[in-house]
């Protein structure tokens, strides 16, 4: 296909469509979220709006969760009663950590922040850590998806109401 073919698409739906060529019986029943969140932002530019895509990738996102938000959110969301709190709050706790560098060692502290990396548990508890996040975003009337520490937030207006954005 030419440069030139390749720039005269007429809207952002054939531009994908020239993408990926494949037809629509070769395309799973259940999209991926990358494919899901493109659709939705095309149909809303086909449609005329104003579309906004924000991704956020958190570094070192399991060393950011707070024990006791985690284990608030446990019980005020999902209703854990004290006894499996107490299993989690003894996962979480007397955990340690030493700092060494140029021959020179910290004082040894408590970890109060992150789950065990490598664990089959960490990656649950962080998602329930941000379990909020979903509700938030609605509230607002944008869309979420999520996978582990990668969130994309995308909505949609009229340009007229952008700053509703």
């Amino acid at each position: 296909m030419s440069h030139d073919n390749w720039c005269r698409t007429s809207t952002p739906t054939d531009f994908y469509q020239r993408l990926n060529p494949v037809s629509s019986e070769d395309i799973p029943q259940r999209p991926t979220a990358t494919i899901h969140v493109l659709s939705d932002l095309l149909d809303s530019v086909d449609r005329g709006d104003t579309a906004v895509l924000v991704l956020l990738d958190l570094t070192a996102a399991f060393d950011t969760v707070d024990h006791e938000i985690l284990l608030k959110c446990l019980r005020a969301t999902f209703g854990m009663d004290s006894i499996a709190l107490a299993s989690f709050s003894s996962y979480l706790a007397g955990c340690k950590q030493q700092v060494r560098c140029g021959g020179k060692t910290s004082a040894i502290m408590d970890v109060i922040c992150g789950v065990p990396q490598g664990s089959v548990l960490g990656p649950i508890l962080f998602i329930i850590y941000t379990v909020d996040l979903a509700s938030i975003v609605a509230d607002r009337g944008l869309s979420l998806h999520q996978y582990a520490d990668d969130s994309q937030i995308y909505g949609s207006c009229l340009p007229a109401a952008i700053s509703s954005l």
